[in-house]
């Protein structure tokens, strides 16, 4: 979808979980590649209106992390194309082959006139790394390693290797932090087996969190409830009045916590059930 900004005169190409913008003869790139397993939040690369690249902001995120041996630039005369890949193979985003791997953006006169994503499979898997929250992919199994009916001393020792043990909570079976920042948690319930997994943060929330969880289509904790709504419509309140949501989530159930205002994404779970069973704040 192409937007101008009658206020700015700026030109917004919104497409697939990708974001190109022009503005002020400063053609500024914004990537948000997280689903699947790999984490790319907010991967920025600036060019000029002639397309020559700024070297200073190339291809670093807002975590100043430089992502230059994952994302590739090629310059044509009239447009540029930016590819990702994991460890040098083309890695494929999410289980729906229409997310881009790949787009060309198209520039005339200075402005972003078309689009042309490039989609399909690939048979090299996007990475979880066990030790990396932000690599978990969020689905209806449950939370990266942490699967629903997993027993719960193997459980134990897996969260372990990313969260930090914390305090017991009541009907709690296995609880963790993220060292660098304590208030973002995973926490499951259930006896032998799990019988549902959550993440949450007690953060105030105004973006996405960058080392959390996520779903394959990107949801996570800190979006907004209106991209959540946009993503997984069939979500209904669970009294009419509460912050919680819940859908089927294939064979399982998804039950999302919003923040008090209602505006963000405070807390994901998967449950064998619209209900779980054991709770922490």
């Amino acid at each position: 979808m192409l937007a101008k900004d009658e206020n700015q005169n700026d030109k917004v190409l919104y497409a697939a979980g990708t974001t190109a913008a022009y503005s002020s003869g400063i053609v500024a790139v914004v990537f948000r590649c997280s689903a699947g397993g790999v984490a790319l939040p907010e991967v920025i690369g600036f060019y000029d209106s002639n397309l020559q690249r700024i070297d200073s902001v190339d291809l670093w995120d807002l975590d100043q992390q430089d992502h230059s041996n994952v994302l590739t630039l090629a310059l044509f005369e009239d447009s540029f194309e930016v590819t990702w890949t994991t460890n040098g193979e083309p890695c494929h985003f999410g289980a729906d082959s229409s997310v881009p791997r790949s787009g060309r953006f198209t520039i005339e006169n200075g402005n972003v006139a078309t689009s042309d994503l490039m989609t399909g499979e690939s048979d090299q898997p996007c990475p979880m790394e066990i030790a990396d929250p932000s690599t978990w992919i969020i689905s209806e199994d449950g939370i990266g390693p942490v699967t629903l009916d997993s027993s719960v001393a193997a459980i134990d020792g897996t969260i372990q290797a990313a969260y930090d043990p914390g305090f017991a909570c009541q009907q709690l079976t296995s609880f963790g932090s993220i060292a660098s920042d304590p208030s973002n948690v995973l926490f499951t319930s259930g006896f032998e087996v799990v019988h549902d997994v959550t993440v949450r943060t007690s953060d105030p929330l105004s973006s996405t969190a960058a080392t959390t969880p996520r779903t394959a289509e990107g949801i996570t904790l800190g979006s907004t409830t209106e991209e959540l709504m946009h993503t997984y419509p069939e979500l209904a309140r669970s009294d009419g009045e509460s912050t919680s949501l819940v859908a089927p989530f294939g064979d399982s159930f998804l039950i999302v916590e919003l923040t008090d205002g209602g505006d963000f994404v405070r807390g994901i779970t998967v449950s064998q059930s619209p209900e779980i069973l054991g709770y922490c704040e």
